[in-house]
């Protein structure tokens, strides 16, 4: 079984989409369990499916999902999953979001303009999500997703903590 098996019988569970695995299967390792076994499909029309192998009711489950380009088809997946997660009767759904879809547009600039930031927010929610988890470059961005309690974590604070990781010589 995949996940953490805490003494108060809850599970922490990390899955992912397919836009990046190789994040989720790093974080997964380093949190010592395995990814929930998924079985993920699109279809001719583009159609997206997804299923968990395993019993997720009552976990804690993380999802974590990048969104490079098509940054729609990433985003529908993650939404897929987390209505998965919450159908299945997951305790507790996280999303883990690198790169915040549509983060950019969290104001209007210009009359007529959608706020494209808050829907995506919105539409978390709505899939199942109860926290979020996203790096962003201004703390103004993580007031667009102000629906969903959410923890922004600041890309230039872990910057330089990552760049002399990688840079140190391995012995």
């Amino acid at each position: 079984m995949s996940g953490i098996k805490r003494p108060t019988e809850k599970h922490l569970m990390v899955c992912t989409g397919r836009a990046f695995p190789e994040l989720a299967e790093e974080v997964a390792e380093l949190l010592g369990v395995d990814l929930i076994p998924t079985r993920q499909v699109t279809y001719a029309n583009s159609e997206i499916y997804v299923r968990f192998e395993e019993s997720v009711r009552g976990a804690d489950a993380f999802v974590i999902q990048s969104h490079p380009a098509p940054v729609n088809e990433w985003l529908m997946e993650q939404l897929i999953m987390l209505d998965a997660l919450k159908r299945a009767s997951a305790k507790r759904i996280t999303v883990v979001s690198p790169f915040y879809p549509y983060g950019r547009q969290d104001k209007k600039h210009a009359g007529r303009e959608p706020i494209s930031a808050r829907l995506v927010a919105d539409l978390y929610k709505t899939a199942g999500a109860d926290r979020l988890m996203s790096s962003t470059c201004t703390p103004r961005r993580s007031r667009a997703s102000s629906t969903a309690r959410s923890t922004t974590c600041s890309a230039f604070r872990c910057w330089p903590t990552m760049w002399r990781r990688s840079t140190r010589p391995r012995t």
